[in-house]
């Protein structure tokens, strides 16, 4: 993947969101920690996805399982892989 296939693809907000498949987030993984553009791009949307929890926990006490999971899933940072 490139910078351009990245950009024209949203792939650094799909893959926030989870909604890459195993390929397509590791085409998008190899590109990303070679583009300092992407890869600030997948900061900056997790930083905002972190802020949005956190003001979802100041107005609700606790965080049902659900959200809870969601939490998990999609806000820890990205693994590094390999090179093969």
């Amino acid at each position: 993947m490139d910078h351009n296939d990245a950009v024209n693809s949203y792939a650094a907000e799909s893959y926030l969101l989870g909604e890459l498949d195993e390929t397509e987030a590791e085409a998008f993984e190899t590109h990303m920690f070679e583009c300092p553009a992407c890869a600030e791009q997948v900061k900056l949307g997790m930083e905002l996805l972190d802020e949005a929890y956190k003001m979802l926990n100041n107005s609700e006490r606790r965080m049902n399982s659900a959200t809870a999971f969601t939490r998990r899933r999609f806000c820890r940072h990205p693994r590094r892989r390999k090179p093969r």
